[in-house]
């Protein structure tokens, strides 16, 4: 039983506390460790009110056996402002969490080897105010987890042991000088009652814990209990579980929208997987939605903290490779990136993360462990808002999610309140300052990257048909028609994609977006992409799409235009079968699909007179300043001229075919006429020849079915 409680108390977590507002220029990135005595370990880290971190945890000049507190702090840099252990003499401890109170003083909670705990008060440089050595005639107390209050009193979480397989989860508040204000306690019979997180949320308590099973068959539970902050009042309990799956750790975030998330690591014994899952909770602790991460085998979660952006992040281990990575979701539990951290440190040999939580930069600060055969050192490290630390090396890690259900359930505990307090002794103990140096691993801290991005566009057509030869093409009723956009760098890791333009896209922030046209125009997509750096980049593609079917409800037949050999000059519009298109082309090189002419469009440019600008055709009579428009470009059944610069004049309007031949001719006045299209003219290419005065302008006129 020892052993089960000794592995579920190291995989049990910290919720990290809001930080302080630090430069937000900074991007402060790095990776330390921190070299102590032979044995140092962190438990937790905060950060401070001025911006920097105190890291709590433990140091021994054994491997193994008794150990003292340790505190360390540092800046913002991850540089030592100072380093202090506590109990050098007979009474041995850890300690296992600290918090700052409103005034800079801070209280941490120690573990004591004899099966007591204590709880100790220092000022901001770590100098020893008090140390109360708690005990109690029920039983040995561990604690674990301190929250501040806004008027500096404090309020702690623990295990209250009460014989060898029974235990009560423990809430006592105190004042700021250490006075206990209340207790609470609970458990549910013969069974150990341990807290795993504890945070508060307003006027409440919310405190999650582990209920190991002693029979065979019957479930480990993880509990959920909101409480009074006030005075410990206990208003609901709720159970989780997985059938007969083991726990092996659970905690409860805090989102910025006020849900919660319950995440809990379930050990299938028969596989030997470790499986973690979500429960999304709302502010009355009802099931939102549940979920278990997938693609990471052999992992489980080692700490966890909200995001600044309503998500939550998590760090884990992998039991095969011993390496760590952090994971970031967004607020609908989807990845935002997942890295994994190769530790290339000379003779290690494991460690693990234990301590995690986002900072106000939108990065994260990360404690854990790195084990050589011969020393257990500190390992420290400040990510940018990716995941990125300076220059040591990371690798991505492919994570995904699917439904689950878990059961749940309401109850009701048996209660306890403690009226006697618990006793308190003096312990105090001066701190001494240990030996210490640092091996900076990697080290960096810019406001502006130093950005060198470039990119460029790739069209893929949705099938390997011939068209043309040319990918930006894309013909109705004939050959793909789709085509999939994708960017190329030069070798930059891209985080995030935005795509922009004309036409639909099948989404707008994914990698490989797909454009599926159905009509036809030119269109024009650009993609804006940031990278690990938080470096961007735009570039922008233009896709055609030529209409080339003879009937536009109707693919069996399309326009070709055939150029013979040797009569290049004399092009001919061929109506042909689209199962005779390929044979064609092939025989063909010179032959191009759509109406002679049609493919210009594609370049943007009228040959003759005005430019295409979206769907109409402008040019300007330079001796009048006359604007003309032509509109719609192309047309189906008529076009529209018009005339700018209140022009009165009169002026005329022929329409010749592709060939030269004149198909009508007429005079008009007014700003606006409509010229309309006999039905008998086939679709095709036409120029419209207007004249004013001793001036003319010819605009090329698509005409489509």
């Amino acid at each position: 039983m020892q052993s089960r409680l000794t592995l579920l108390f190291f995989l049990s977590i910290s919720i990290g506390l809001l930080s302080h507002s630090q430069e937000n220029c900074e991007s402060i990135r790095f990776q330390k460790i921190f070299k102590i005595t032979p044995s140092s370990l962190p438990t937790k880290i905060i950060t401070t009110r001025e911006g920097g971190y105190l890291l709590t945890g433990g140091q021994s000049e054994e491997l193994v056996g008794n150990g003292d507190g340790l505190l360390l702090k540092l800046n913002k840099y991850g540089e030592k402002e100072w380093v202090k252990a506590y109990n050098r003499t007979d009474a041995d401890f850890r300690f296992s969490s600290s918090a700052q109170l409103p005034d800079g003083t801070f209280i941490t909670l120690a573990n004591l080897y004899d099966g007591s705990a204590a709880i100790q008060k220092t000022d901001e440089n770590g100098n020893l105010l008090w140390q109360k050595k708690l005990s109690n005639s029920i039983g040995p107390v561990t604690l674990y987890q301190v929250i501040a209050y806004d008027d500096g009193s404090f309020v702690i979480a623990g295990l209250l042991e009460q014989s060898t397989f029974e235990g009560s989860s423990i809430i006592i508040k105190f004042d700021t000088d250490g006075n206990q204000q209340w207790m609470k306690y609970w458990n549910n019979g013969n069974h150990i009652n341990y807290p795993s997180s504890l945070l508060k949320s307003g006027d409440l308590l919310l405190v999650t814990g582990i209920i190991p099973a002693l029979e065979p068959g019957t479930p480990d539970t993880s509990y959920l209990v909101k409480m009074s902050a006030i005075n410990g009042e206990i208003f609901l309990s709720k159970t989780f579980w997985n059938g007969t799956d083991l726990l092996g750790n659970s905690s409860l975030i805090k989102r910025t929208d006020e849900s919660f998330v319950l995440v809990t690591d379930f050990y299938e014994t028969n596989s030997g997987v470790y499986k973690t899952t979500f429960t999304h909770l709302n502010q009355d602790l009802n099931v939102v939605q549940q979920l278990k991460t997938t693609g990471i085998n052999n992992s489980f979660f080692t700490a966890s903290s909200s995001t600044n952006d309503n998500g939550i992040s998590l760090t884990f281990k992998n039991t095969v490779n011993q390496l760590n990575f952090l994971v970031k979701f967004n607020s609908d539990f989807n990845t935002v990136f997942a890295k994994e951290y190769l530790q290339s440190i000379p003779e290690n040999i494991s460690g693990s993360f234990t301590t995690m939580f986002q900072t106000a930069d939108n990065g994260f600060i990360i404690g854990g462990n790195v084990l050589t055969s011969e020393t257990s050192d500190i390992y420290l490290l400040k990510t940018d808002a990716n995941g990125k630390t300076a220059n040591c090396k990371t690798q991505s890690v492919n994570i995904a999610k699917a439904p689950i259900t878990l059961n749940s359930e309401f109850f009701l505990w048996n209660i306890g309140e403690i009226n006697s307090e618990i006793n308190q002794e003096d312990l105090s103990v001066p701190g001494t300052t240990p030996n210490y140096n640092v091996q900076t691993l990697c080290f960096s801290t810019s406001c502006i990257p130093e950005c060198d991005i470039s990119c460029s566009i790739k069209s893929t057509p949705g099938d390997n048909t011939y068209t043309g030869g040319n990918p930006n093409i894309i013909y109705l009723g004939y050959g793909p028609q789709s085509t999939s956009l994708s960017v190329v760098t030069s070798g930059a890791e891209i985080l995030t994609y935005n795509w922009a333009g004309n036409g639909m896209l099948s989404c707008n922030n994914c990698a490989n977006p797909v454009f599926t046209p159905s009509s036809p125009g030119t269109f024009q997509f650009t993609a804006t992409i940031t990278d690990e750096e938080g470096c961007t980049s735009e570039c922008t593609i233009s896709i055609c799409v030529v209409d080339v079917r003879i009937e536009r409800n109707n693919a069996d037949k399309v326009y070709l235009c055939h150029v013979p050999p040797g009569n290049s000059g004399n092009p001919q519009q061929l109506s042909i079968s689209v199962d005779a298109v390929a044979a064609h082309l092939l025989n063909h090189p010179e032959d191009k699909l759509g109406v002679c002419g049609q493919s210009s469009l594609c370049d943007n440019q009228l040959s003759v007179g005005g430019k295409l600008s979206g769907n109409s055709a402008i040019a300007t009579l330079e001796e009048k300043k006359v604007k003309i428009s032509i509109y719609p470009n192309p047309a189906y059944d008529h076009i529209f001229i018009k005339l700018g610069n209140n022009v009165n004049r009169s002026y005329s309007i022929k329409v010749r075919s592709g060939d030269g031949k004149l198909v009508s001719s007429g005079k008009y006045e007014g700003l606006i006429n409509e010229i309309k299209f006999d039905n008998r003219l086939t679709p095709g290419i036409y120029f419209v020849e207007i004249t004013i005065g001793n001036q003319r302008e010819i605009f090329k006129v698509l005409k489509q079915k």
